[in-house]
């Protein structure tokens, strides 16, 4: 009997054994599997409710909870207390935040720096914002915790560029300075931002091109409509037709499509009818007009549709990543958003899938090298890729300058 038990017991002891060398396999491949692909899961227990503006921007997240706005990190830890009406994504380490229907600022670790008394969303002016509380305009610089009466009158005053902020006062629109000098008189019927030293206006109804000093660019072009001037080029609308001018306002590409984007990268997504396809900056064709849509090129690979299908195509219009994706996003930083049936993923530039979730979860966005997992807008978790750790972000910096291009009409 003692022999049995003792038979019974090393069985045991074995089996015991067995099941720690496996756990410890599994680990240890685990482990091997996560630093061979860079990537960390951090799953969030709370329920918190995202939506459009929910993506990273400077390591933290705009999120909703009981009904309110509020941030969090990358490790899922609240950087604020969920309280406000609306907030803005993280800029240079302060946010823009709203409770009880006032605006104010908040630090990167969630401390108030000016309280919410404003009427309205800060304008970004010199180093600091332009708001308005009652009829007067306030300078709120948040770093500081200083805020001064901005002693000007004017009904409407939009965010500075280059040194200028157009205004507003009556009908007529000018343009002041840092020092709310007005520079450009008070003259056209409205008027947009500085860009490369070029600014849409509008007179008697029509839109052109003004120079810092306020002279007109070229005296005989006046359009339907006109974009911000970015790479030396501006997008112009003659009778619905889309073309580009120079800075001399010279017409480089004729107005015979029927959309063109911006030249990110140098290059001009284009439609023509229900075609698209990619000019260069003199308006040669370098993708042909073959596709149903075309975007721009990020990480120098655009995205673009055949029938209900996305794939991505390179400048030269050589099929990088084929069309078998039912939903696609561009790219950021060399990852992008793909759903394929009741999967959607993360692929790299080689299509190649980084990770994947299946319905009903999905993958809202990528930012900062983090995917945000979703479900029915409940957020779920984020993958983070740390290959991307400590790497300069180009392709952020472009899609922030693109955020700032406008086109007037």
């Amino acid at each position: 009997m003692m022999y049995v038990r003792n038979i019974q017991f090393l069985k045991k002891v074995f089996f015991s054994l067995f099941m720690i060398i496996v756990v410890l396999f599994l680990a240890i491949n685990t482990v091997s599997y996560c630093q061979k692909n860079n990537i960390r899961f951090v799953k969030i227990e709370e329920e918190y409710i995202v939506d459009d503006f929910s993506y990273f921007s400077e390591g933290k997240i705009i999120t909703k909870y009981n009904g309110k706005y509020g941030y969090i990190d990358s490790n899922g830890k609240k950087v604020t207390d969920f309280v406000y009406d609306k907030v803005i994504p993280y800029i240079n380490g302060i946010a823009n935040v709203c409770k009880n229907g006032k605006w104010g600022y908040v630090d990167e670790k969630g401390n108030e720096l000016i309280s919410c008394r404003f009427d309205s969303l800060g304008i970004k002016f010199g180093d600091g914002f332009l708001q308005k509380k009652g009829n007067k305009w306030y300078f709120a610089q948040p770093k500081e915790r200083k805020v001064s009466i901005f002693k000007v009158n004017y009904d409407l005053i939009r965010g500075m560029s280059e040194g200028f902020s157009a205004v507003r006062k009556g009908s007529k629109w000018g343009y002041i300075n840092s020092k709310g000098e007005l520079v450009i008189p008070l003259k056209f019927d409205d008027a947009g931002d500085f860009l490369e030293g070029i600014a849409p206006v509008k007179i008697n109804g029509q839109w052109t091109y003004i120079t810092t000093k306020g002279s007109l660019v070229n005296r005989e072009l006046f359009f339907r409509g006109v974009s911000s001037f970015y790479m030396g080029r501006g997008i112009i609308n003659k009778d619905g037709k889309y073309g580009v001018v120079d800075k001399n306002g010279k017409i480089i590409i004729k107005p015979i499509y029927s959309w063109l984007g911006f030249p990110i990268n140098k290059l001009f997504p284009a439609s023509v009818g229900n075609k698209s396809g990619v000019l260069d900056m003199n308006g040669n064709t370098v993708v042909d007009f073959e596709y149903d849509s075309i975007g721009y090129f990020f990480d120098n690979l655009a995205l673009a549709q055949k029938g209900s299908k996305f794939g991505y195509v390179d400048s030269q219009g050589k099929e990088i990543i084929p069309f078998e994706y039912d939903y696609a996003t561009d790219f950021n930083n060399g990852l992008a958003i793909v759903q394929k049936g009741d999967y959607s993923m993360v692929i790299d530039r080689k299509n190649n899938t980084k990770v994947e979730v299946k319905k009903p979860y999905f993958f809202l966005n990528i930012s900062e090298g983090i995917a945000v997992v979703e479900n029915n807008r409940k957020l779920k978790g984020f993958y983070i890729f740390r290959e991307l750790n400590n790497k300069k972000i180009d392709n952020n910096n472009i899609k922030l300058y693109y955020q700032n291009l406008k086109f007037y009409n």
